[in-house]
């Protein structure tokens, strides 16, 4: 495993940790505000006992009423030493800025695959033609494997879909069309 993903692996296991401690909260909170309701404050002071003890934010045994808000918001600082809610949007956009090179990887990765698949494609037309399969003008076929050719160039610059339409859908329809054509004509002289 790469750091990016170690890093990745690990904030995982915290969020899931964490949506732990948050659910055990919530339903703690709940369960002694129902206890307050009923007047059992011992009670209540048992489920909410029993909601932190994972949490490992630990009180000072000092603590009065007036410093429990300078505490609270001691305690609701992330690692990065921001304080306030994050959404998850901004949760996201905050680990995608720690890893990069993902992107950068996978970018990558795609950039390889097409250029493979293009040197496929261009290879089965020429070894088509050197084996006599192809029964069109060396010059004419030399400018289609070229033209396949210059696809990475085409994919490497701008490796969004064509802008022109010029798709493997445009290329399966194409197919499709030609294929009727040929069939109408092979009636048309029967």
């Amino acid at each position: 495993m790469g750091v990016e993903g170690a890093y990745l692996l690990n904030g995982a296991a915290a969020e899931l940790n964490g949506s732990w401690v948050r659910h055990k909260t919530v339903l703690g909170a709940q369960a002694a505000l129902l206890c307050i309701m009923r007047g059992d404050i011992l009670a209540a002071r048992e489920w909410l006992e029993g909601t932190v003890d994972e949490v490992g934010a630990d009180m000072p045994d000092d603590m009065t009423i007036i410093g429990l808000q300078a505490w609270f918001d001691s305690q609701m600082v992330a690692v990065d030493g921001k304080s306030g809610f994050l959404t998850r949007r901004e949760a996201e956009d905050a680990i995608r800025a720690r890893i990069p090179a993902t992107d950068a990887w996978q970018r990558e990765l795609r950039q390889t695959a097409w250029a493979e698949g293009i040197n496929y494609a261009a290879g089965r037309l020429a070894a088509a033609f050197n084996h006599g399969c192809v029964n069109k003008p060396m010059a004419e076929v030399g400018d289609v494997v070229r033209m396949i050719l210059t696809a990475k160039d085409d994919l490497a610059n701008d490796p969004g879909p064509a802008a022109d339409g010029l798709s493997g859908e445009y290329a399966e329809k194409a197919l499709e069309d030609w294929e009727q054509q040929l069939c109408a004509g092979e009636a048309n002289h029967d």
